[in-house]
C-alpha cells in the first residue's frame, strides 16, 4: 500500500518510519496527519484548478490510516501535523477510519474531526471539519469545512466551504465556498462561491461568484459573479456580471453585464451591457448597450445603444442609436438616430434620423431626416425633412405610393432642388 508520494505503508500493527525526516516545523520529510483527527487540508486547497487538489483527498477508494505517535515527536504544522514514525491502527474508508478514531481516542470528540458525519437534531447545531458531513433538522445550523457537506431542515443554515455542497429546506439558507455547491427551499437563500453553484426554491434568492451558476425558484432573485449565469423562474430577477448570462421567467427582470446575455419571459425586461444581448418575452423590453443586439416579441419595445440592433415583434417598438438597426413587425414603431436604419412592417411607422433608412410594409409610414433615404409598400406614405434656406426652418416633403409615380419598394431621397427622386 503506497501514498500519492510513492511511499509503503505497512499493514496493521506495521512501523512506518520516514526515509528523511526532519524536525523542522515546514512541511515535507517526515509522515503527515491530522493530530485525533484534527485540522484541515493543505493551502493547496486556494487554487483554482482540480487537479491541484491531492487525489486522496476526492477519490472514494483512498485508504485511510489511523496511526499511533509518540507525542514529543509530533511537529505541528499550519492544519496538521508531521511525525518521524508511526505504528500502524486502522486500514480502511474515510468514515470508517473516523468511526475508529471516535472510538478508541478520546480526545477526538474534542474539536470538529476531518471527514466526521455528524447529524443533529431540529434547532441543533453541527459542525465538522473538511472532508466532512453534517446533517441538521429545522431551525439548525450545519457547518461543513472545504470539500465538505452540510445540510438542513426548514428554516435552517447550511454553510460549506470550499468546493463544498450546502442543502438547505425550505425558507432556509445555504453558503457554499469556492467552487461549491449550495441549496435552498422555497423562500430560502442559497449562495455559493467562486465557480460554485447556487440554487434557491420558490421566492428565494441565489447568489454565486465568478464563472458560477445560479437558478432561483418563482419570485426569485438570481445573482451572479461576472462571467457566470442566472437563472430564475417566473416573475424573477436575474442580475450577473460582466460576460455573464442572466435568464429570468414570466414577468421577470433579466440584466447582465458587458458582453452579456439576458433572457426575460413575457412582459418581462431584459438588460445587456455593451457588446451584449438582450431578448425579452411578449410584452417585455429588451435592452442592450453599444453594440448590442435587442430582441422583443409582441408588444414588446427593444432599445439598442449606438451602433447597436433591436428588433421586436407585432405592435411593438424598437429604438436604436445612431448607426444602429431598427426592425419591428406589423403596425410597429421603429426609430434609428442618424445614419441608422429603421425597419417596419405593415402598417407601422419607420424614422430614421439624418443620413438614415427608413423602410415599411404596405399602408405604412417612413419618415426620414436631412439626407435620408425611404421606402414604402402599396398605399405607404413617404415623409423626408429638409432645410429651407430662405426661410431659415426644416420642412418636410411627403409623398404617397401610387400617386405621382412613386412606386412601392422603391427607395426615394430628396435632389438638390428638393424634390423627390429615386435614390442613387
Amino acid at each position: 500500500m503506497s501514498s500519492s508520494y510513492g511511499f509503503k505503508w505497512p499493514n496493521v500493527n506495521g512501523v512506518a518510519e520516514a526515509p528523511d525526516w526532519d524536525p523542522r516545523p515546514t512541511c515535507g520529510k517526515g509522515l503527515h496527519g491530522w493530530l485525533y483527527g484534527h485540522g484541515s487540508i493543505p493551502d493547496v486547497k486556494l487554487e483554482k484548478r482540480p487537479r491541484d487538489i491531492p487525489a486522496y483527498l476526492l477519490s472514494k477508494a483512498a485508504k485511510w490510516l489511523v496511526v499511533e505517535v509518540e507525542s514529543a515527536s509530533i511537529v505541528t504544522l499550519p492544519g496538521m501535523c508531521k511525525f518521524p514514525r508511526a505504528k500502524v491502527r486502522f486500514i480502511g474508508t474515510k468514515h470508517d477510519a473516523v468511526s475508529y478514531l471516535l472510538t478508541h481516542e478520546p480526545k477526538a470528540d474534542k474539536s470538529p474531526m476531518m471527514g466526521a458525519r455528524v447529524k443533529v437534531g431540529d434547532g441543533g447545531y453541527g459542525f465538522v471539519c473538511d472532508l466532512g458531513e453534517v446533517t441538521a433538522g429545522s431551525e439548525g445550523v450545519a457547518i461543513a469545512g472545504d470539500i465538505g457537506a452540510s445540510t438542513v431542515g426548514q428554516r435552517g443554515t447550511a454553510i460549506a466551504g470550499y468546493r463544498g455542497s450546502a442543502t438547505s429546506g425550505d425558507a432556509s439558507n445555504a453558503i457554499a465556498g469556492r467552487r461549491g455547491i449550495a441549496q435552498a427551499g422555497q423562500n430560502g437563500m442559497a449562495r455559493a462561491g467562486d465557480f460554485g453553484s447556487a440554487f434557491a426554491g420558490d421566492n428565494g434568492i441565489a447568489v454565486a461568484g465568478k464563472d458560477s451558476g445560479v437558478r432561483a425558484g418563482n419570485y426569485g432573485v438570481a445573482v451572479s459573479g461576472e462571467n457566470g449565469n442566472s437563472y430564475v423562474s417566473d416573475d424573477a430577477h436575474a442580475i450577473v456580471g460582466n460576460k455573464g448570462t442572466a435568464v429570468a421567467g414570466y414577468n421577470g427582470l433579466a440584466w447582465s453585464g458587458d458582453e452579456g446575455k439576458s433572457l426575460a419571459g413575457a412582459r418581462a425586461f431584459a438588460r445587456a451591457g455593451a457588446f451584449g444581448y438582450a431578448n425579452a418575452g411578449d410584452g417585455g423590453m429588451a435592452m442592450s448597450g453599444h453594440h448590442g443586439h435587442s430582441v422583443a416579441r409582441v408588444f414588446g419595445i427593444a432599445i439598442a445603444a449606438d451602433h447597436g440592433k433591436a428588433e421586436v415583434g407585432n405592435d411593438a417598438r424598437a429604438i436604436v442609436g445612431d448607426h444602429g438597426e431598427a426592425n419591428a413587425g406589423d403596425r410597429s414603431y421603429v426609430t434609428a438616430g442618424a445614419h441608422g436604419i429603421a425597419v417596419g412592417g405593415s402598417h407601422s411607422r419607420a424614422t430614421a434620423g439624418n443620413y438614415g433608412f427608413a423602410k415599411v410594409g404596405d399602408h405604412g409610414t417612413a419618415t426620414v431626416g436631412l439626407r435620408g433615404q425611404a421606402c414604402a409598400g402599396r398605399f405607404g406614405e413617404i415623409r423626408m425633412t429638409y432645410w429651407d434656406e430662405v426661410c431659415k426652418r426644416y420642412r418636410t416633403k411627403c409623398c404617397y405610393v401610387g400617386e405621382n409615380n412613386i412606386a412601392p419598394n422603391v427607395k426615394y431621397a430628396l435632389n438638390d432642388l428638393n424634390e423627390i427622386v429615386k435614390a442613387e
